[in-house]
């Protein structure tokens, strides 16, 4: 073990290196065998910020930096000396001590099994689910006021991981269907229909989407868009926390428009959600699983497109 004088640090003798870095902004290097492995840095006074440059005889491993505390720092290449210094302050005590082994890790890889009906699902084991509740269907033109459509909400996700030792009971939420076109008594008459439930057991139950009535856009994740203007759907909702699981998003439905106004519909990778309808073009149904249906035009009356059903993702065999 040898030290580089930049000044020299004071090193102590115990199991953990100790250091005096007596001046601030003045660089200290102190040359060992670092291995990889997680490190504890720990910067002294309180309020100091301490910069650990780590390095080889070939480039700049890493830096770690506290502030008058301790960081876990993980050195994943070996490195031949380390530069410290502080910010501020006089005679700090730094140090170093090797506390972990630095391990590898994966992504969950297994089988994914991608339930879309309503079903009992025999297998057991060590399980990650996500669940997807139905999209609604989107608004129908409300004829009292002309007014468009909005566009329906993607559902919800629910996640669950862990062990599962016998059969489960899954039930795939229904797609909402779009609301009726001459809503007449109030604007509610021309509301869309929300989206079922879809449950894996009770390990993970997500709730529809909400439908929207024709004046306003929903208020749930994946939200549909608000009509006239033609305001576009929500991306709805990542398929966090499990992205090794599936990565996407559901999304809401498109708000339905005057002339050639027309929202898109939101959400790519899960469910996309329907356009919605203008003079020139009819509402469109969401696409793929959870997904809003988009919002009824003004010019001529239309009724609202339909959600999509519901899914249950399930990785099993990691």
């Amino acid at each position: 073990m040898t030290i580089s004088i930049f000044p020299s640090p004071t090193l102590s003798t115990l199991n953990k290196d100790y250091f005096t870095i007596a001046a601030a902004n003045t660089q200290y290097k102190y040359t060992d065998n670092f291995s990889t492995g997680v490190y504890r840095l720990t910067s002294g006074s309180s309020g100091v910020v301490g910069k650990f440059i780590f390095y080889n005889n070939s480039s700049v491993i890493g830096t770690g930096t506290t502030v008058s505390g301790t960081v876990d720092f993980n050195l994943a290449t070996a490195a031949t000396s380390i530069i410290m210094y502080a910010e501020s302050g006089t005679d700090n005590q730094f140090a170093i001590e090797k506390v972990g082994d630095s391990a590898a890790v994966s992504s969950l890889s297994g089988t994914l099994d991608t339930l879309t009906n309503t079903q009992t699902y025999n297998q057991t084991g060590l399980l990650a689910v996500i669940a997807i509740g139905g999209g609604a269907g989107g608004g129908g033109t409300y004829q009292t006021t002309n007014a468009a459509g909005a566009g329906g909400d993607a559902g919800s996700l629910a996640s669950y991981i862990g062990y599962v030792n016998t059969s489960t009971s899954v039930t795939i939420g229904a797609a909402g269907t779009g609301g009726p076109a001459n809503g007449n008594g109030n604007d509610g008459n021309a509301k869309g229909n929300s989206g079922g439930q879809t449950s894996f057991g009770n390990l993970a139950v997500a709730a529809g989407g909400v439908a929207s009535n024709s004046w306003v856009g929903g208020t749930t994740g994946g939200q549909g868009g608000g009509p006239n203007i033609g305001a576009a759907g929500s991306g709805g909702v990542v398929a966090n926390p499990f992205l090794s699981v599936k990565s996407g998003t559901n999304g809401g439905g498109g708000g339905g428009g005057r002339a050639t106004g027309a929202g898109n519909g939101g959400g790519s990778g899960i469910g996309t959600g329907g356009a919605g309808g203008n003079t020139n073009n009819a509402a469109v149904a969401g696409t793929g699983y959870g997904s809003g249906g988009g919002g009824g035009r003004t010019t001529p009356v239309q009724v609202g497109a339909d959600g999509t059903a519901g899914v249950v993702y399930v990785l099993r065999g990691f």
